[in-house]
């Protein structure tokens, strides 16, 4: 709905009322950019108009001034020093200028980082020295037409900005730049320009309130006390402590908790109540005002269209790591666009995923891999509420549109998942998979590890980590068989089989005691008896299997009995029979028997009672057989047979 709006001019020469609608302003979440696209329409049509975008954040209670430039024009105010710099722009423009003046040679001079310089060709800059600027403020800031030249001004690039009271600005500068800012356009304050008062900025500590600063002895909130952050000499290294445009562009400066190499620096008496971007990672003490509010520990602090960086102790030397900062904040200040629409890239999702679930984990040691299940993870998005603020150029009218709300959800991206035996690592980031199962090539001890799984929105917020402590208490597989279960009159062997597909096989114990690192073994065994084997894997889990081997036969049956009439007889034949020896384990196959003498017969099987039919003496032998080969002693029994009548050739008659 559009309302319109009855807005009183105060500028000479214009109608004392005139009619205005509210601008319409449209959200539309771009999830794969990672912005929030607006648009929104003029006012009318009776005079030009820019724009200021305010963005109040999901649990912020305030409304805050966004960046709405694609570029940056800068104007850099220095203190005039002694020493100077020469350098040629990535324009191929040479400059000679006082090395208070560094700005221009930092954001545009080539480096190896990028060919048109920390500005990345974004940001131009133009220098003027504190006593010209003073002279006639308005002369440097704006055009002849009135129109500001310049998207912001960055001041304190010097220790002490300069020392010198000419290096103070003017009241008129002063009156000028709360214009400036008041206008929306973007201040930036560097090292020891608003602090306790001195010689060098008595005048310009009167902006401390559009910084949102308070300073030891101008405001009684500030004890007198308050612990100075940073070093005074040495390099000094700063924290990240929020995340969002002013970190991630145009460089990607580092997410929370990244360490920033800079430049010796410190605060001077100064307590922030704005945003506190980054931090001395030195600081120790109490850095809140007698109410407990404020930070006084900040590198690098913002409000609305104004910061304060602590660039400037080092007298005119700056990292690579303070130069990005540098050109990412005075990015972020430039916040005036006559444009109706804008890509609003700090309207970013910076609320991490839900975390996945670890549902099942499953190492393999003969592969070296760890399968792992997890439950899908769902994004948070991020909620912002805008409005857009029309100056009317010709007579500074500010109309504000309607507050419009939008959420913007990246989107999951994948999984970033490890394995090691530490339960509180953080995964590294990088996305593994974008599926829910995932096999890891790890090569690890797999009887006690940790995994450690964490979603990775399209934003790059990563979600707590599901943690997941796997103990092998499964154990191994264990088989043992036997190389037969028949009869045998020799040796069996015993095989055993192991297997472990979680920690893996330590190896297989013989029941002699030996261990046997393999995962199968043979073993010979001679005689009847129950055998233990054992299988014991990586985790110590142990599987016993025994065995019972009872059929080995090695005695020999017992002797068979002939039966018969071994003495001497007048006999057609004599009856033979033969009883079979006796064996408790495999049993008698057959029983042979054989004859020499009166008959000869090499041995065959007995299988029924038989006669004897010769004369004279017949030698009866007989054996029986197990059914392993066993041959029992041999039984001997005799037939004797005599059918003749006896003859006597030399009887002697003797006559008297």
């Amino acid at each position: 709905m559009v309302l319109s709006t009855l807005l009183i001019i105060s500028s000479i020469g214009l109608p004392s009322f005139a009619y205005a609608q509210t601008p319409n302003l449209i959200l539309t979440p771009n999830a794969l950019g990672n912005f929030i696209h607006l648009d929104w329409n003029s006012p009318d049509n009776q005079q030009p108009y820019n724009y200021m975008l305010y963005r109040k954040q999901e649990g912020g209670s305030t409304f805050q001034t966004v960046p709405a430039k694609a570029t940056a024009n800068v104007l850099n105010i220095y203190p005039p020093v002694s020493l100077s710099i020469s350098f040629t722009n990535w324009k191929g423009q040479s400059f000679t200028l006082p090395k208070s003046a560094s700005l221009k040679m930092w954001m545009e001079t080539p480096n190896a980082e990028n060919p048109r310089g920390y500005g990345k060709g974004l940001i131009n800059v133009d220098a003027v020295s504190i006593p010209d600027f003073n002279k006639n403020p308005d002369a440097y800031l704006k055009n002849p037409d009135g129109t500001y030249k310049y998207d912001a001004v960055f001041e304190g690039a010097w220790d002490g900005n300069g020392f010198q009271p000419e290096d103070d600005y003017s009241p008129q500068a002063v009156a000028s730049l709360k214009k400036w800012i008041a206008d929306g356009r973007g201040y930036l304050a560097g090292h020891d320009t608003i602090m306790y008062q001195t010689v060098w900025n008595t005048h310009t500590d009167e902006l401390r309130q559009w910084l949102n600063i308070k300073v030891v002895g101008l405001d009684s909130a500030v004890p007198n006390n308050i612990p100075t952050a940073g070093d005074y000499s040495g390099n000094v290294t700063v924290r990240v402590k929020n995340k969002g445009l002013l970190t991630n562009y145009p460089w990607n400066i580092g997410d929370v908790g990244t360490i920033l190499t800079v430049p010796a620096s410190h605060t001077t008496s100064q307590i922030s109540y704005g945003d506190v971007w980054m931090d001395y990672t030195n600081f120790n003490g109490s850095s809140t005002d007698i109410y407990g509010q404020g930070n006084g520990n900040y590198y690098l602090s913002t409000w609305n269209n104004t910061a304060m960086i602590q660039t400037g102790h080092s007298t005119g030397n700056a990292t690579p790591d303070e130069q990005k900062v540098l050109a990412n904040t005075l990015f972020y200040l430039s916040q005036i666009t006559n444009q109706t629409s804008w890509d609003e890239h700090s309207g970013q999702d910076f609320n991490a995923p839900n975390a996945p679930t670890i549902t099942n984990v499953v190492p393999n040691s003969k592969t070296s891999q760890i399968s792992v299940d997890y439950s899908s993870a769902s994004d948070n998005g991020t909620t912002y509420q805008y409005y857009v603020q029309a100056i009317g150029m010709n007579n500074n009218a500010r109309i504000n549109s309607n507050i419009q709300t939008s959420t913007i959800t990246s989107g999951i991206k994948g999984y970033s998942i490890m394995v090691d035996n530490n339960p509180n690592t953080i995964p590294d980031g990088i996305i593994e998979t974008t599926s829910t199962h995932y096999v890891l090539n790890q090569n690890i001890n797999c009887r006690d590890f940790y995994v450690h799984v964490a979603a990775i929105d399209n934003a790059g917020n990563m979600s707590s980590i599901a943690h997941y402590h796997y103990v092998d208490n499964t154990p191994p597989n264990l088989s043992v068989v036997a190389s037969t279960t028949n009869w045998i009159n020799g040796n069996a062997t015993l095989t055993a089989t192991a297997s472990d597909s979680e920690s893996g096989l330590y190896g297989i114990q013989l029941p002699d005691g030996n261990w046997i690192q393999n995962g199968s073994v043979s073993y010979t065994v001679s005689a009847n008896g129950t055998y233990t084997f054992q299988a014991r894997d990586n985790a110590g889990n142990i599987t016993t299997k025994s065995i019972t081997v009872s059929n080995i036969d090695t005695t020999a049956p017992g002797s068979p009995v002939i039966t018969t009439n071994s003495s001497w007889i007048n006999a057609s034949s004599v009856p033979v029979s033969i009883t079979s020896g006796v064996d408790g384990q495999s049993g008698v196959n057959k029983t042979e028997y054989k004859l020499e003498g009166a008959t000869n017969q090499g041995y065959i099987s007995y299988s029924q009672p038989f006669s004897i039919s010769n004369e004279r003496v017949t030698k009866i032998t007989a054996r029986s057989i197990d059914n392993v080969g066993n041959v029992s002693s041999e039984s001997v029994s005799y037939v004797r047979i005599d059918r003749s009548v006896p003859m006597n050739t030399s009887i002697t008659i003797q006559l008297k």
